[in-house]
């Protein structure tokens, strides 16, 4: 039985999405932006994106028609002038078009024209963001001295109200300089008026973007750019199509800014990030995108440029019927080949393979009815033999079930261009189209068994991650952390690596380790624990959004999240992985 590459399912997926166009090419190498198309557009497969004005940041043009342009953000604040260059320059070189800062002080306001000047002297002309909270008077000295300002209404003031004076001598200040305003609308801080009338979903972050926006632009500012995140991807995604939807005419034309805040570490957090924002660029929606990553910044620029290459060649999709509302649990399935296995093992190891629960299928055989395959068959328990011996002792041990049996429509199979199927499976796991995912064998004409074997783990891992990313099953703990920037209390990488060692093989725990203040909080309510920075060696412990510890030291916050987690598996009754996993 031939199993449909996922792109088969995402017709249906677009369908249900309330989206006539079909994902296709959005352009050659996937930086061309996706035009407002003609109906030769959508006849041809090509999305249709939604014609939006233009924002001019510096050099770099958002919307209207113009490339889908890379962002990050720089782990300084700009009165670390030596410190920020070298980012800054890195990041250029890597291929990014804006850079964000931290400018959570006037110091740090007042430090940005000798970073410009630095800047200067080494040929860099980034246009360069300010990421303000808390603080308008921040914002109105940093305003300027950069091409764009990101405000976060969340704690920009209490009320749009209360926002109409300072925003209004902001607004003045970006236009004397031709700066741009981003409405940066997070999940983790909702002003706690509108949450408390509309709780804290998609309904409360549209309204607060849609209120920010109306008054931003009757105080005269025309150079807008709206982001809604967070660190639920299908919230995120969510909530941008509902902004989409519900946007009055007045601001339906202003560009999108897309990003899962706090994906948190490596290929986890890199799926996290896809499985939001792929989606939505398929279905023509997004004129800026950030891939938030826990360490160095420059390994976002990767991971955005991979997803706009991979977007463009997705296959269109033929038509399906729509699929459901409230996808349930998932499924991963070894599809076990034709083909004998190599007659030599690799010496036993204990891989990540191992560790990940998995389904072995049968292979259809020729004059096989599909009703009674047959199991007992001399290569199957050569394979199993294989698999065992290899170190995949799981998959040996597991029930065996038959391709016949699996619906082929929801079934997809893992490609061998993991970035290609990183967009699609993502796509079609978030949004219910498939039930599981089959990780293929295929041993080639003169298998080696030690490549075959690596092959197999590396496939497996990919498969387990996609899964865990969109959350169609959490076979180990979820870590959600911030990329980190200038506000930034401890070393967030070898913090989250630590407790990732340490907490990692719980499955289902949800843990969020948080640099500061400014979204931790709120970006956890999705998760079971947070661990959030306070303050220089200082961490606050929370359960939930509820802060139940505060200013212990990294040791003593590190032990008391383990009796907590300890309390929390004993009552759950949450299976621990085996120590083989990550």
């Amino acid at each position: 039985m031939q199993f449909p590459v996922a792109a088969d399912l995402l017709w249906s997926v677009r369908r249900a999405a309330g989206s006539a166009e079909r994902p296709g090419p959005a352009a050659a190498g996937g930086r061309r932006a996706l035009m407002a198309g003609t109906d030769e557009d959508a006849m041809s497969g090509q999305p249709v994106q939604r014609r939006t004005r233009s924002v001019a940041i510096g050099s770099v043009v958002i919307g209207g028609g113009a490339p889908i342009a890379i962002q990050s953000m720089t782990t300084t604040t700009p009165d670390q002038v030596g410190a920020s260059v070298r980012q800054i320059a890195a990041l250029a070189a890597a291929g990014c078009h804006l850079v964000r800062l931290a400018v959570p002080s006037p110091r740090a306001a007042r430090a940005l024209p000798a970073l410009r000047r630095a800047l200067a002297d080494e040929g860099l002309a980034v246009p360069l963001v300010a990421d303000v909270h808390f603080n308008p008077a921040v914002a109105l000295l940093a305003a300027p001295h950069v091409e764009k300002l990101r405000i976060n209404p969340g704690n920009f003031a209490a009320t749009p109200r209360a926002a109409r004076r300072p925003l209004s001598e902001l607004i003045a200040a970006l236009r004397e300089r031709g700066a741009a305003l981003r409405i940066g609308v997070n999940h983790g801080s909702l002003p706690d008026a509108l949450t408390a009338r509309l709780g804290h979903g998609p309904p409360a972050l549209v309204r607060a973007a849609i209120d920010y926006l109306l008054l931003s632009q009757e105080l005269g500012a025309t150079a807008l750019v709206v982001s809604i995140k967070a660190s639920n991807p299908a919230l995120m995604l969510e909530a941008n199509r509902r902004l989409v939807r519900e946007s009055p005419p007045a601001i339906a034309d202003i560009p999108i800014h897309l990003g899962v805040t706090e994906a948190g570490l490596g290929r986890d957090a890199v799926l996290r990030s896809y499985a939001g924002l792929a989606p939505l660029l398929l279905e023509g929606i997004g004129e800026t995108i950030r891939i938030s990553l826990t360490g160095d910044p420059v390994a976002e620029i990767d991971a955005c440029r991979r997803l706009l290459d991979a977007v463009p060649v997705v296959r269109r999709p033929r038509p399906r019927s729509a699929q459901r509302a409230a996808p349930g649990p998932a499924r991963l399935a070894l599809a076990l080949p034709n083909a004998s296995p190599p007659p030599e093992t690799p010496s036993p190891t204990e891989t990540e393979g191992d560790a990940i629960p998995v389904e072995v299928l049968l292979p259809a055989r020729r004059g096989d009815p599909p009703e009674s395959p047959t199991h007992a068959d001399a290569a199957i328990a050569a394979w199993r033999h294989w698999l065992r011996a290899a170190g995949f002792s799981r998959a040996a041990q597991a029930p065996l079930g038959h391709t016949s049996e699996l619906p082929d429509d929801r079934w997809p199979r893992l490609s061998p261009d993991h970035d290609r199927a990183a967009v699609e499976l993502t796509t079609c796991l978030i949004e219910g189209a498939a039930d599981g995912l089959i990780v293929p064998i295929d041993p080639g004409p003169r298998p080696d068994a030690r490549q075959l074997a690596a092959a197999i783990t590396a496939d497996l891992g990919f498969a387990d991650a996609l899964l865990q990313a969109t959350r169609r099953r959490l076979s180990r703990a979820e870590f959600i952390s911030c990329p980190g920037c200038g506000r930034l209390r401890f070393d967030l990488e070898a913090t989250v690596r630590r407790l990732q060692r340490r907490f990692g093989q719980f499955a289902g725990v949800k843990i969020a380790v948080m640099g500061c203040v400014v979204n931790g909080p709120g970006e956890m309510a999705d998760a079971d624990f947070g661990y959030v920075g306070a303050g220089p060696n200082r961490v606050d412990l929370y359960v939930g959004r509820r802060a139940v510890e505060r200013g212990l030291t990294a040791r003593e916050a590190e032990r008391r999240l383990a009796e907590r987690i300890r309390t929390h598996i004993e009552t759950t009754g949450i299976e621990q992985r085996p120590a083989s996993g990550r």
